[in-house]
């Protein structure tokens, strides 16, 4: 398990594994904490460190050598400048002190002291920074209770100590049982820095996301508003959109989840209206997300409202359409379903966000054509399996590539979550779908502001769909 104590005193003269440095994305020296932490660990020794990594999001945290410094490490976590609250800082902010300690126990680190982040010359109000951090440790101490990590508040005046240990006081601990999902092997963790959850923790994760998503008064609401703004657009239905749209369009690849994306880009630009691809099972609302299935549109619902906005009466007449249409190539058909609400973070063990830190997306919801052995159950074909030459799947891919984007034009998206559509369980050749997506978007040139591919790629790794569409968006 472990402790949360406030101490006073300075952050550099803590006696623990590991000190953490309030640091700024450059990881350069700078003012507060950052300039002490330099100044005592060895100027030189540290900056030298530091240009060695170059870099360090905000929000995340890189390791170094303590040198100079009693503690053995400094584990550099930049956090967000305060602006006003709603431009993504408390999300940021928390990102930075659950990074910091999970980025400790990867390191085999047991005690670990904090200043407050962001607190400083980032102007982070002192009783938001704690209790970010105070619910970062908490929580890392639920997912980890075989873990033992000892996490120090460090301060340097009495009132500043006051309010941290009246924070702490305040903030009720979360009692509520710890279920498989929610137990990260720690040894996959700490060998690979990734964790592998299975079928039954995904189950466990999906059915307390249900459970939350009746239970909850603002969830049950927004899930309400949310069923009046889907809609179902059938293959041949293309409406009309403004053409008159002059943005500057840039397309990115990256190597995300794509509520993970979607997440972020809002922090980058608040209110701008997110549609997200959701590559879905032409015939079952939410594929296997039941049995505990992994792909893109099981990871999907067990982290936002999406389930029971789409296992709904109202919304059987799209998939039995498919099932009557008994092919896997499936259709150009889909469905658009404003106001999904993203609930719980979007990793392979997914947690519940505090609701300041909910973002509302759009989905896309539309099946690929799948090319497995052994396809849907709706759909038998001769020899098992559905084979499409690569001119046949690029064709496939353009024309469902174009109905999205119309869609999306048409409900006024501003920025588009896509990502290797069907090149994972369904086996499209991603090669073919990078290439079908860049000449569709080539017929949309000024009508959105991002086009992001979220192609998930594991810590450490570079996975082949990753590297294609890198490539072909490149050239």
């Amino acid at each position: 398990m472990g402790s949360i104590k406030i101490v006073k005193m300075g952050v550099t003269k803590m006696d623990t594994d590991a000190v953490v440095n309030a640091a700024n994305s450059e990881l350069e020296a700078g003012g507060g904490v950052c300039g002490y932490i330099f100044q005592d660990a060895g100027f030189q020794e540290m900056t030298k460190a530091c240009r060695a990594i170059g870099h360090c999001d905000v929000g995340n945290a890189v390791i170094t050598p303590g040198f100079n410094l009693k503690a053995k490490y400094v584990i550099h976590a930049v956090g967000p400048r305060w602006k006003d609250g709603n431009s993504g800082e408390p999300s940021l902010l928390y990102d930075a002190y659950k990074n910091s300690l999970e980025l400790a126990m990867k390191n085999n680190l047991h005690s670990i002291a904090f200043p407050l982040i962001s607190a400083g010359i980032f102007r982070y109000p002192k009783a938001g920074s704690f209790r970010k951090g105070i619910r970062a440790a908490q929580t890392f101490f639920k997912h980890f209770p075989d873990y033992d990590m000892d996490v120090y508040f460090c301060v340097l005046d009495d009132e500043t100590k006051e309010l941290g240990e009246k924070v702490l006081k305040d903030i009720k601990v979360d009692d509520s049982p710890v279920t498989s999902a929610q137990k990260p092997d720690y040894k996959k963790i700490h060998d690979e820095g990734i964790t592998k959850s299975t079928p039954a923790d995904r189950m466990a994760v999906f059915q307390d996301t249900q459970n939350w998503c009746e239970t909850d008064p603002d969830l049950v609401a927004s899930i309400q508003k949310a069923k009046t703004a889907t809609e179902i657009f059938y293959e041949d239905y293309y409406p009309a959109f403004n053409v008159s749209n002059t943005r500057n369009q840039t397309i990115t690849v990256t190597g995300e989840r794509s509520f993970e994306a979607a997440m972020r880009l809002y922090k980058e630009k608040p209110g701008s209206k997110i549609a997200v691809m959701n590559f879905a099972n032409a015939f079952t609302p939410g594929g296997g997300v039941i049995k505990g299935a992994g792909a893109q549109e099981e990871c999907l619902c067990r982290t936002s409202t999406l389930y029971p906005l789409l296992y709904r009466d109202s919304l059987r007449e799209f998939y039995d359409y498919h099932k009557k249409k008994n092919s896997p190539k499936a259709s150009d058909s889909l469905i658009y379903t404003e106001g999904v609400v993203i609930c719980k973070t979007d990793e392979d063990f997914p947690e519940r966000l505090p609701k300041e830190d909910w973002v509302s997306v759009d989905v896309i919801t539309i099946a690929a054509p799948d090319l497995r052995d052994k396809s849907n159950q709706y759909a038998p074909v001769v020899g098992g399996g559905t084979y499409m030459n690569d001119a046949e799947l690029f064709g496939y891919h353009v024309k469902r590539a174009i109905h999205v984007l119309t869609v999306a034009a048409y409900k006024g998206a501003e920025t588009l979550v896509l990502g290797a559509f069907g090149c994972g369980a369904f086996q499209n050749n991603p090669e073919v779908v990078a290439r079908a997506y860049k000449t569709a978007l080539a017929e949309f040139p000024k009508v959105f502001d991002r086009v992001v591919f979220a192609v998930l790629c594991n810590p450490g790794q570079i996975s082949k769909n990753y590297s294609v569409f890198s490539r072909v968006f490149s050239d």
